[in-house]
């Protein structure tokens, strides 16, 4: 899943688990189940198999925590007393997170097998926003250039790191699937701030655009050969989400409301995103398989920051405020 950084107090992770959409109707809603309600402020969270990472401070300060969905065991990853956010990722075994406990952002990897934490990326600058896939991850690093982002990948298992780009613009959030590696691309903006995006084949080293259309392409995520991503072609006070099928080169646009809808995520033929029309933004799944749209919440608080795995949908909840000030983990199962 792709992390973004919103600023806003904290969170509840919520499931919502789904095993077919012909069980409700287009705006089904079933009752999202709450995962880390404690007192604090929860934000980032990643799902792998029957793992949920976020981060937490609990403490007082943000630090990485594991949460298994089934048992409820909850393990700290982290003791670094960190004013910032992590941005954690999870694949596999596997945690991966930005640390700047020694000064400036590092990679670092927590092998949830062994209980041990490894340093995957030591250099100048600052490196950010890591993605996992298998043994391959990817961050955005600012080693080369003052003030301006180049994507790197690493080889977990070989310890041989990649720079997947070489540009003085800027390059930001990747994320990783198999052999292919898409971020958002500041190259064609000639000042203006314009984005858009880009993909990089580790198996035919080659470098492709995915999206050069007018306005900003933001936030791209990656499922098998299907890139999407929230793109302002149409006006930038309302963003839609749009599709790349690699395999037709067909681009397909997702949403066509006037609403603001951004922020997607990606599995199999679900795609997850935020619709913040309401002014506080509530959770839309759409289905690939038959081009239909459905509403997961309709709470009078917010909810932001969706992930998907498999048959559970992920985010960040509000709806603990007043009587907490925080943001909660919550998940549905559909």
């Amino acid at each position: 899943m792709n992390k973004k950084s919103i600023s806003l107090l904290g969170v509840i992770l919520l499931l919502f688990t789904f095993h077919t959409f012909n069980v409700f109707a287009d705006e089904l809603t079933p009752e999202p189940i709450p995962v880390i309600t404690n007192p604090a402020h929860q934000f980032n969270p990643s799902v792998f198999a029957n793992w949920l990472v976020f981060d937490d401070n609990r403490t007082g300060y943000w630090e990485v925590y594991l949460y298994h969905l089934v048992s409820g065991k909850e393990i700290q990853i982290t003791s670094t007393s960190s004013t910032k956010w992590h941005s954690p990722s999870i694949y596999g075994n596997y945690v991966v997170y930005q640390d700047d406990r020694d000064g400036d952002d590092d990679i670092y990897l927590y092998d949830i097998t062994t209980g041990e934490e490894t340093k995957l990326v030591d250099e100048v600058g600052s490196q950010l926003n890591a993605d996992i896939h298998r043994n391959r991850v990817v961050w955005m690093d600012n080693r080369k250039h003052v003030g301006t982002n180049d994507i790197y990948l690493i080889d977990i298992e070989t310890g041989i790191v990649k720079q997947v780009t070489n540009d003085t613009a800027d390059q930001q959030n990747p994320v990783i699937y198999h052999n292919k590696i898409v971020w958002q691309d500041f190259r064609n903006s000639q000042g203006s701030n314009h984005t858009d995006i880009y993909l990089y084949d580790l198996t035919l080293d080659l470098e492709i655009p995915v999206s050069l259309a007018n306005g900003d392409q933001l936030n791209p995520v990656i499922y098998g050969n299907k890139i999407v991503w929230d793109d302002t072609r149409n006006g930038s006070s309302n963003p839609d989400i749009y599709m790349l099928d690699l395999d037709t080169g067909e681009e397909i646009q997702v949403t066509s409301s006037d609403d603001y809808e951004a922020r997607p995520d990606i599995f199999g033929n679900s795609i997850v995103y935020t619709n913040f029309s309401s002014g506080r933004g509530d959770i839309f799944l759409y289905d690939i398989s038959n081009s239909k749209s459905y509403q997961i919440t309709d709470n009078p608080k917010a909810q932001s920051q969706v992930g998907v795995y498999k048959n559970t949908i992920y985010w960040v909840d509000y709806r603990s405020w007043p009587i907490n000030w925080e943001w909660n983990v919550r998940y549905q199962r559909l």
